[in-house]
């Protein structure tokens, strides 16, 4: 082997082999051992017509006749390495090496994955740098190597995903979208490309390839948008295998004016399950209110139902996320009655949020009222209301928004008595014209132009039970009457202890 080729650099990684485990052999007519440890890894490594070729023959012992065998069953050879192909040097030792293509550059280095018969069958090389020029020769020629390419007949497509992408809506200036990009086949993947074109001039904005040496590729990607102009974008994300097989996955987002002043919100609870936020954010989310509580925790009400066991990942993972985000308590008037009731639910309600509002500056909270029972008028559950409202602002400093359906506004309580709190109006589309999906203010538009809460004083806009999907959930939509400036002028800091 000295005589015809050098060693240049080793990786210093090992492919990790458990010896020669049933799984590992399994079909593999050639020694995993001693000596012909090359042979059992390049079978096991190469294409399946070669190994079909190489069971038939039955006299694949020796490494130097692969090229041989594999001309008389027709299997493409040649002098050019590429990637997954099987090198076989004919002229090394007395039987020839071959060994398993793993990387190729523009100066004729290729880089294979082998087992040579003096090293550990547990721990063959990876990453062991082969550069053909005549002058690492003693005798001043070229090494003789030569290549087995893997068959065309294979016409499996891979599979390929990129999240985070398709749907997404993002303001001009936004600097990037985070992406994750899959892909996988049966044999090994040449490349991965993502091209992204504006719809409307189809000229591309993004081109990004990533060469590919094994079965499977993932990568985070941050898609560059800062100078993304509004307007639809396609993309097109291309995996292709050794044989040519492509797999195309489409799909298209929007860049919208950065002078836009719709703002868009959502409210979750542990009901809509764990929740992506960094996904939210890209769905063009510039706030969320998160429930925090239902009633309060007694010997008939327990902890577990009484505290949303995801309020604490919510808030966590929204704030880190750059969201604006608010607390909700679910009133339950209809168990706790009276003022001590509506006490009851604050103090508890404040408990579990004061750390929030302590640490940073948010959304008022919020009491959210659409449960009653027949024993309240509109002047008892309205008192309650006030009640829940003023023992929050006692405890928390901070006056709290009331949330209620436009029904409840208009039948079930005096609206003139919370005159002096925001409100957050519950008024969705969904309600009058069940199933239409709903993203965008747009999107009511195409079904009812003039649709809108009749409260003229609302600050919040809860329109939709069936927008912005996440991760196969449908969540609530809301929009704030106002900018993003003024969004962010309503944020409050606690300053009780």
């Amino acid at each position: 082997m000295k005589k015809i080729l050098a060693f240049l650099a080793l990786s210093g990684s090992l492919f990790a082999v458990d010896k020669c485990l049933t799984h590992e052999s399994k079909g593999n007519p050639f020694e995993c051992g001693n000596y012909g440890n090359c042979t059992w890894w390049a079978y096991k490594m190469g294409s399946e017509d070669l190994k079909k070729a190489l069971i038939k023959k039955g006299s694949g012992r020796d490494a130097k006749n692969w090229i041989t065998i594999a001309k008389e069953y027709n299997l493409p050879t040649g002098d050019t390495p590429k990637v997954g192909a099987i090198a076989v040097f004919e002229k090394m030792s007395n039987y020839g090496h071959v060994a398993y293509v793993t990387k190729v550059d523009n100066n004729s280095l290729f880089e294979v994955s082998q087992m040579d018969w003096f090293n550990s069958y547990s721990n063959p090389i990876k990453g062991v740098t082969y550069r053909y020029n005549n002058k690492l020769l003693k005798d001043g020629s070229k090494p003789s190597v030569k290549f087995i390419y893997p068959n065309n007949t294979d016409t499996t497509k891979p599979t390929a995903s990129i999240s985070n992408l398709n749907g997404v809506s993002i303001k001009e200036g936004a600097s990037s979208i985070a992406t994750t990009i899959n892909a996988s086949d049966n044999q090994t993947l040449a490349k991965v490309t993502l091209q992204i074109a504006n719809s409307a001039t189809s000229s591309l904005v993004v081109n990004q390839s990533w060469n590919n040496s094994s079965t499977s590729f993932s990568t985070s990607y941050n898609v560059p948008t800062s100078s993304l102009k509004a307007g639809a974008y396609n993309y097109t994300l291309f995996a292709k295998d050794l044989s040519g097989n492509l797999t195309e996955v489409k799909g298209s987002f929007k860049v919208t004016t950065a002078s836009s002043t719709t703002v868009y919100g959502i409210d979750v609870s542990k009901n809509n399950g764990y929740i992506d936020w960094k996904s939210v954010k890209n769905k063009d989310i510039a706030f969320a209110f998160i429930r925090s509580t239902e009633g309060y925790a007694d010997a008939s009400w327990p902890e577990s139902s009484a505290y949303d066991s995801r309020f604490e990942q919510n808030m966590n993972n929204a704030i880190n996320e750059g969201i604006v985000v608010g607390a909700y308590h679910f009133a339950r008037p209809d168990f706790n009655k009276n003022s001590t009731g509506a006490k009851n639910e604050a103090k508890y309600f404040v408990g579990k949020v004061k750390y929030y509002y302590q640490n940073n500056k948010m959304l008022p909270p919020v009491i959210d009222i659409e449960k009653t029972s027949s024993s309240y008028t509109k002047t008892t559950l309205t008192d309650w209301v006030v009640s829940f409202a003023k023992e929050v602002e006692t405890q928390l400093g901070i006056k709290p928004i009331v949330y209620m359906s436009q029904d409840y506004y208009n039948n079930k309580l005096n609206a003139s008595s919370l005159s002096s709190y925001k409100l957050w109006i519950s008024r969705p589309l969904y309600n009058e014209k069940s199933g239409i999906a709903i993203n965008t203010l747009d999107d009511i538009k195409k079904y009812d132009p003039s649709f809108k809460p009749s409260v003229n004083d609302w600050l919040f806009w809860q329109y939709s039970y069936t927008g912005t999907n996440i991760n196969s959930k449908n969540l609530d939509r809301n929009v704030f009457k106002g900018t993003l400036s003024e969004l962010k002028a309503l944020l409050v800091q606690s300053t009780k202890r």
